[in-house]
Order: structure tokens, then C-alpha cells, then sequence
């Protein structure tokens, strides 16, 4: 990440940290106020993306320090480890909503719905909807994953409130029962919110295959003086992307020529994905000779 980026990023994570202060307030407030287990807990949820934000703030600073000796590829996958600690997270909020709302089946006590909970719901909504295409747009704009991340657990939000605001019109119905449902409903919306940030993480962690080698292959095939390719790898090291392959020669063909090969596939491959930080090829020349 290039230090416009960062800078980008970090301002992004600021400036939704201070929506997202404001909006986890609103609702645990009201949600105390009225006795609303399902408006707590939509709270939480929101409470959620301010820690993240913390924390991806504090992931951000230690991704941005260069390659030194022991980290030769740099420290950017600190800021994926971070995506997974937000998703622990996540999963705590899951459980202790959980059992909260068992324990709210078991008392049967019903929240006193005001419109004044109605009103502070629309505009946490409203907030929601900014600060999730806010940052999704600023994340896909500079390559950020932990403001894609980010940005996707605050959509959650979006739908989480909109479900409190239904489930505030059923108990208004007479129907109270629904509080407690909610909340195990949105406890569960968290919980998947935090898998699908654990799996992408751990697939970066892990050095999982991030461009097709077919596609790699394809590139490298039509360059002048490649005979094959093989050992096809990419991966990720936070945002950037490493290619490694090895590709075959004429077998007469001096190293130069092979090395001068080697850069034209190089360059080739950077001009189709812009986001390769480095490519290593490694040239292997036939054992016969078989130019045209």
C-alpha cells in the first residue's frame, strides 16, 4: 500500500469511527431506555464496527512498516491478522447475545416501543447506509481489505436495524415474544458476518491461490520465445500480489536471450494485473533445440 493509500485509509477509518461512536450510543441508550433486547443488541453490532475500526487503525500503522530482515516480504499481512480479530470479536458479541436472549424467553418481559426509538433507528440507518458505501467505495478505490471488510460488516448493520425497526411493529402488534427472537436472529447474522471474514483472512494467511494459473499460463504462452510454463504460484502479502512461475526456452538459447524473455513475461503479466508487486520467473531452456 502506497503511502496515499495509507493515508486514505487511515482518514476512512477516523471518520467512521467517529459515525460509528455516535450510532452505537444512539441505540444502546434508547435500547436501555426502553428495555429493547433486540435494539441492545443491534447496538452491539454496531459496537462491533468501532472496535474494528480501532483495531484496523492499529493494524494499519504496524502493516505500514518496510521489510526489514526478519520480515523480508514486509509487514503487511498484520493488517489481515487484524480482519481476524475483528471476527473474534464478532463471535463474542454472537454468543453473549445468545444467552441473553434465552434468559429473555425465560422472564417473557416485553419492551416499551416509544417513537422516539423509531426515529433514532431511521437515522442510525441513514449513517449505516453512508458509512458502508463510503468505505466499500474508498476500500475498492485503494485495495484496502480491512475497509472492504469493515464496510461489509457494517452493511449487516443496515439490515440488522432494519429488522429491529419490523420487529418493533410486531410487538406493537402484541406480540413481545418477537424481542428475543430478533436478537438470536441478528446473534446468528453476526456470528456468519465474522466466518466470512475469518475464511477470507486465513485463505491470505495461508498463501492461497489468488490468480487462476491457467490465466498466468495463457500470458506467458504468447510470448516470442516461450516454449511452456509450469510451477505456476501467486499469492498475496497484504494488498499486493507475488507471482511466481518458471517458464522453458529453446534449448540453445544464451541467458540473456532467456532473461530477456523473462522481462517481456514480466511485464506482460503487470500490465494485465496492476496490483503484482513482484514476479519471479524462472527460465528452464528445453534439451533441444526446436525453433522454427
Amino acid at each position: 500500500m502506497d503511502d496515499i493509500s495509507y493515508k486514505e485509509t487511515k482518514r476512512v477509518l477516523l471518520v467512521t469511527l467517529f459515525l460509528n461512536v455516535i450510532v452505537v450510543v444512539l441505540k444502546v441508550s434508547v435500547g436501555l431506555l426502553i428495555n429493547s433486547l433486540s435494539m441492545i443488541a443491534d447496538g452491539l453490532h454496531s459496537l462491533m464496527d468501532s472496535i474494528s475500526n480501532i483495531v484496523g487503525i492499529f493494524g494499519l500503522r504496524i502493516s505500514k512498516r518496510p521489510a526489514d530482515k526478519s520480515h523480508p516480504y514486509g509487514h503487511e499481512k498484520f493488517e489481515t491478522l487484524t480482519t481476524i480479530v475483528i471476527a473474534a470479536f464478532l463471535l463474542l458479541v454472537s454468543f453473549e447475545l445468545l444467552e441473553n436472549s434465552f434468559v429473555r424467553f425465560i422472564e417473557n418481559t416485553a419492551p416499551e416501543i416509544t417513537f422516539g426509538a423509531f426515529i433514532v433507528l431511521t437515522f442510525t440507518l441513514l449513517v449505516n447506509v453512508f458509512v458502508s458505501d463510503y468505505e466499500h467505495r474508498k476500500g475498492e478505490k485503494h485495495g484496502s481489505r480491512i475497509l472492504i471488510a469493515d464496510s461489509l460488516h457494517t452493511r449487516s448493520d443496515v439490515f440488522v436495524t432494519i429488522s429491529v425497526m419490523v420487529g418493533f411493529i410486531v410487538i406493537k402488534a402484541g406480540y413481545p415474544i418477537a424481542d428475543p427472537i430478533l436478537a438470536i436472529i441478528i446473534a446468528i447474522f453476526i456470528a456468519y458476518s465474522g466466518y466470512k471474514i475469518i475464511k477470507r483472512s486465513t485463505e491470505v494467511l495461508c498463501d492461497a491461490s489468488v490468480i487462476d494459473d491457467e490465466e498466468i499460463g495463457e500470458i506467458a504462452g504468447k510470448i516470442k520465445g516461450v516454449t511452456g510454463y509450469h510451477k505456476i504460484r501467486t499469492r498475496t502479502v497484504g494488498e499486493e500480489i507475488y507471482v511466481d512461475l518458471h517458464i522453458m526456452t529453446y534449448g540453445d538459447s544464451t541467458v540473456k536471450e532467456g532473461h530477456a524473455v523473462a522481462k517481456k513475461v514480466e511485464k506482460a503479466i503487470r500490465k494485465k494485473y496492476p496490483h503484482v508487486k513482484d514476479v519471479t520467473i524462472h527460465v528452464d531452456p528445453t534439451h533441444r533445440v526446436v525453433r522454427p
